[in-house]
């Protein structure tokens, strides 16, 4: 791939996506990926246009880090897809952990399989019931997936619902539409705050007879559990009779760190990698908010062999990440 893009480099960069996203990467295959992460970087400086394929190359790399077991859980439940499996998965882990990054970082993976992903997100300023699934037909109308007026109110432009089995008979028959021409990812963010209707559908999707071939993924915040939020008590519910996964994250390790950046801003010393390890505590939002000022304020320095070094005094926390 390197002597490819050095023969034509005008090529179309989105094949680097594919080599990447095609497999795991061995530890021998780990030095020619760098070079492949510092040609991501140099298009990227060169044209914008880059950068979103930049950043998915850069979360995959530190993905096949420390979670590179939970990165596979979920790639097999997507290549089960393909066989015809549905089933659901519930991603924990703090606000900014890397719970919706860690699913998007297989979109390229997910199209090579014929299969397609769409995206709702729950608020919490939420006042509608079924938001969660208002938001995902508005995502598939987008798509050219639906027509919201197959889909009865409040949730789509038809005839007001009479029953929630009314909505989920539809919400079937829209899936087993869908599915006919290839396999469906659904991904519910934050589903922490979803109200009890939404969840009540999600269980009856994802526990029904001549099931679609769908992945349901669903994410939540492990830190809001004391907060009231009625999926916390609803959670044991969508468990049982179904094909189900649970993926918690933990923080990024000190080797994650120093994979990050040296994707991310070149040769990294191990100092520098401790450093932010130490002041994020392995937080990936954190992380990247204090390494992104250190670069924008001048702070870091290289040392005679070419390594990033921290900062050489103690420097106060952004003002954003406080």
């Amino acid at each position: 791939v390197i002597l490819a893009k050095k023969q034509y480099p005008e090529a179309n960069y989105d094949f680097l996506a594919s080599y990447v996203f095609s497999r795991h990467l061995a530890p021998q295959e780990q030095r020619d990926y760098l070079h492949l992460m510092e040609l991501a970087r140099i298009k990227k400086a060169g044209n914008p246009i880059y950068e979103p394929i930049f950043h998915q190359l850069l979360n995959l790399f530190v993905l096949n880090g420390s979670r590179l077991e939970t990165l596979s859980r979920l790639d097999r439940r997507i290549r089960g897809l393909v066989e015809g499996q549905d089933s659901l998965a519930l991603i924990s882990g703090s606000s900014g952990i890397g719970k919706t990054s860690l699913v998007m970082s297989l979109q390229e993976r997910i199209g090579q399989l014929g299969a397609t992903l769409i995206g709702a997100r729950c608020s919490e300023q939420a006042d509608m019931p079924f938001e969660v699934w208002h938001n995902t037909a508005l995502a598939a109308t987008s798509m050219g997936g639906i027509d919201l007026d197959e889909l009865p109110a409040p949730i789509g432009g038809g005839r007001d619902m009479t029953s929630v089995q009314h909505l989920v008979q539809a919400l079937s028959t829209w899936l087993d539409k869908w599915t006919a021409s290839g396999p469906l990812v659904v991904l519910l963010d934050d589903l922490h705050w979803a109200d009890m209707d939404s969840l009540n559908v999600l269980n009856d999707l994802t526990n029904r007879d001549n099931k679609s071939p769908v992945l349901f993924i669903g994410t939540y915040r492990s830190e809001e559990r004391n907060l009231g939020h009625p999926f916390y008590d609803y959670w044991p519910k969508l468990q049982r009779n179904r094909l189900f996964d649970h993926l918690h994250l933990q923080p990024l390790t000190e080797d994650d760190i120093l994979r990050l950046v040296n994707s991310y801003h070149g040769p990294s010393s191990l100092p520098l990698a401790s450093y932010l390890f130490n002041r994020a505590e392995g937080h990936p939002l954190f992380t990247m908010t204090l390494l992104n000022n250190l670069i924008e304020e001048g702070l870091l320095v290289r040392s005679s062999d070419g390594y990033w070094l921290p900062p050489a005094a103690s420097i106060p926390v952004p003002t954003i990440l406080r």
